[in-house]
């Protein structure tokens, strides 16, 4: 792959129409994204100029997890990254090391704030859970004796920020939500509800539930933190009261998203002036 400048990729994965439920148990899903990470991109970062990322199910959190710690590419200017899923507070840290970044665009990225997984699959996985508030047994109505439940309190409020304060050369910015293919023209582009997104490995086909696109409510379980006993013969996972991340973080979510839109675009008029001073010269010059 020496000669690459350009890398896009559509990953997709496994699935067994009569057992599902069991795809996400597949080694592949745990061993590829590093070994993506490793054996594909780390060999010709430095050649990379335009790069494009994206899965078919959720990617960077569970099964696998992608860290990109290390990952350095020098030329790279434009970045899409599409199904990324960022659970810990410096999962963007590899996209802010590429500062030459001149293009970076989010379409169906999330973040997870709720996540069920049993014991078996976090010895399996190994996934980091540092940044990870650990709920007691019967939270949100999950009770199994090896049930793990998780919450993470990071926002897109604080990804805006950082994107905007750390890549410095950026002028063009896209956060979408696309309902076609990876590198369609998006369905939507803006602050959509779907930004938050919640993992419970114990529902089939996905485990991964992504928010109202309406409203931006979730589903985890009953939605209530607090340990609750059901009576005889009552759905421990009956709603108890609303979830909803993306209306919680609106104001700081919009503040942020608008600030770095505004800086991106000044950036790009004033790239666009330059350019034309220096066509306006060298036609002088001719």
């Amino acid at each position: 792959m020496k000669d690459i400048r350009g890398l896009h990729l559509q990953v997709a994965e496994e699935y067994n129409e009569h057992g599902p439920d069991r795809d996400v148990e597949c080694i592949e899903r745990v061993q590829f994204e590093p070994y993506l990470q490793q054996q594909w991109l780390a060999p010709i970062a430095h050649q990379l100029t335009s790069l494009s990322l994206s899965f078919n199910e959720c990617w960077g959190t569970a099964p696998g997890y992608f860290s990109g710690a290390g990952l350095i590419f020098p030329q790279l200017k434009t970045l899409n990254l599409g199904n990324f899923v960022a659970s810990h507070h410096d999962h963007f840290d590899w996209i802010l090391a590429q500062e030459s970044l001149t293009s970076l665009g989010l379409d169906r990225c999330y973040i997870a704030s709720h996540l069920r997984l049993c014991e078996s699959q976090l010895e399996t996985w190994k996934p980091p859970t540092h940044d990870w508030k650990q709920h007691p047994t019967g939270s949100f109505g999950f009770d199994w004796e090896d049930d793990c439940t998780y919450t993470f309190s990071g926002t897109w409020e604080t990804i805006f920020d950082n994107i905007r304060s750390r890549l410095t050369n950026l002028s063009d910015f896209r956060f979408s939500y696309s309902t076609e293919s990876f590198c369609s023209t998006p369905a939507l582009i803006g602050l959509h509800n779907r930004r938050y997104i919640t993992l419970d490995t114990g529902l089939l086909p996905t485990p991964w539930i992504e928010a109202s696109g309406h409203d931006g409510e979730m589903k985890f379980g009953n939605n209530d933190s607090t340990v609750w006993q059901p009576k005889k013969g009552e759905n421990s996972y009956r709603k108890r009261c609303g979830l909803n991340k993306a209306k919680g973080n609106e104001k700081g979510d919009l503040r942020a998203l608008d600030e770095l839109l505004q800086v991106v675009g000044e950036r790009r008029r004033d790239k666009s002036l330059s350019d034309q001073d220096t066509s306006e010269t060298d036609g002088e010059i001719g």
